[in-house]
């Protein structure tokens, strides 16, 4: 029984694998700077291993701040192409220089969101005339910045519903 469980544990996992997620990795001085695809953390420190040709014993933070990634979950929430340092046991994290010339870098406040929007709602309130007592409501929706959807909800005057 139970090795049929791990045997489905293991197709499910073949079967349903995580997408592949965009990261860049750099070795502790910076020097050497690759970018790779991974969709575990352990497959992830494999291929910085493999790629940055140190040992596989290492642990990756963020370059930026010098955060741990220590679990799978922290791993998934960090945005595409984050930069992530390797340290190989016996190194820390020391924050980049600030004197350095010609460096690409830049802080985290600076960077262009590269998220995309799921729904932008704009909302309108006017009225056609300055003596209206109601106002009027405009509302446009746009899904994924390809669907647009507007409704125009037109408040007709005291006078005129009695008309």
């Amino acid at each position: 029984m139970a090795t049929t469980s791990s045997l489905i544990k293991s197709v499910s996992r073949r079967v349903w694998a995580a997408p592949q997620r965009p990261f860049r990795v750099c070795s502790c001085n910076r020097e050497i700077r690759k970018g790779l695809t991974s969709s575990t953390l352990e497959e992830l420190k494999d291929r910085a291993a493999h790629t940055l040709l140190i040992s596989t014993l290492l642990s990756l933070v963020c370059e930026e701040d010098g955060t741990e990634v220590d679990s799978d979950e922290f791993l998934m929430t960090l945005p595409d192409n984050t930069v992530l340092m390797a340290l190989e046991p016996g190194q820390t994290w020391r924050p980049h220089p600030l004197g350095q010339r010609g460096s690409n870098i830049t802080p985290a406040d600076n960077k262009p969101r590269n998220g995309r929007d799921i729904a932008r709602v704009t909302f309108d309130l006017y009225r056609l005339n300055p003596k209206d007592i109601f106002g009027s409501l405009s509302v446009k929706a746009t899904f994924q910045g390809l669907y647009s959807v507007s409704a125009d909800f037109q408040c007709l005057g005291p006078k005129k519903v009695l008309r």
